[in-house]
């Protein structure tokens, strides 16, 4: 009689529940999380990326603390209307479009004039009555202004807020740094 099959001892290793639990539950988890932060990195990197509003220059359109994405300029259209982010003297600045290249631009008396005609879909929001005369603040009178090729005139919701066109000039392509494409994310405002 051959007893020699009731005891042979099997020398392959047998999977230790560690193991089991690497390759069924973690390395699926860990596979997905990578994909996730390559596919942002590679959104974010190429085209669009989030920012926050630090300033109420837009405000009641983007409030203060407002989460935004952006979309870079070489990417989008830059037209009348679009919510831009500028980088001039180191500041970040938030304004919307109101004039493009070929425009006479003027305000006059807390109103927008584009080729000496009122703009009557536009006006900025101002608590502050006061009028000033142009050499006192540029706030609420400007002289003209003509946008030059690839640039910009472009101007804060909030005109008590005076870090735009008004004071710095036509603002170029080269200086804007992304196009707002949509407000909020991901359910925080």
């Amino acid at each position: 009689m051959d007893f020699s099959g009731l005891y042979r001892v099997d020398h392959r290793k047998k999977k230790g529940r560690t193991t089991i639990f690497f390759k069924s539950y973690f390395l699926p988890f860990f596979l997905v999380f990578v994909a996730a932060f390559l596919i942002q990195l590679t959104l974010r990197s190429l085209l669009l990326f989030p920012v926050k509003l630090d300033t109420n220059s837009m405000s009641p359109a983007l409030a203060r603390g407002s989460r935004v994405f952006l979309t870079y300029p070489h990417l989008a259209t830059i037209a009348k209307d679009s919510l831009v982010q500028v980088r001039r003297d180191g500041l970040d600045l938030f304004c919307r479009v109101v004039a493009t290249e070929g425009n006479i631009v003027q305000v006059i008396d807390k109103s927008l004039f584009i080729n000496h005609k009122p703009v009557k879909d536009y006006s900025g929001s101002s608590k502050d009555k006061t009028i000033f005369p142009e050499n006192v603040s540029r706030r609420d009178n400007t002289g003209e202004f003509l946008v030059g090729p690839r640039q910009y005139f472009c101007l804060n919701d909030n005109w008590e807020n005076t870090q735009d066109s008004r004071s710095h000039g036509a603002i170029s392509f080269d200086e804007i740094r992304g196009k707002v494409l949509f407000k909020g994310y991901l359910g925080f405002r």
